[in-house]
């Protein structure tokens, strides 16, 4: 089963360290942020520096069928890919 952190505030401080970590150790990420340019420079570098998958998110973290509509999604791209 895949290793998958969901973490909000993402694109700065303490979520984006915490993204930082968990990627250094092979989890793939789902990062919620404000900021959609910082999400995807974030992606950019943690997806070639440590081999992992990330899927950005700039929604409300309220919205709670989005976030459940992108992990099934990504569920389904695994099995495709």
């Amino acid at each position: 089963m895949p290793k998958i952190v969901f973490i909000t505030g993402a694109t700065s401080g303490f979520g984006k360290a915490c993204a930082e970590k968990f990627a250094s150790h092979g989890y793939d990420l789902i990062l919620n942020g404000r900021r959609e340019e910082r999400l995807e420079e974030i992606k950019a570098r943690l997806e070639k520096k440590f081999n992992i998958y990330m899927i950005p998110l700039k929604i409300c973290t309220f919205c709670y069928q989005q976030i459940y509509n992108s992990v099934i999604l990504h569920k389904i791209l695994q099995t495709v890919i």
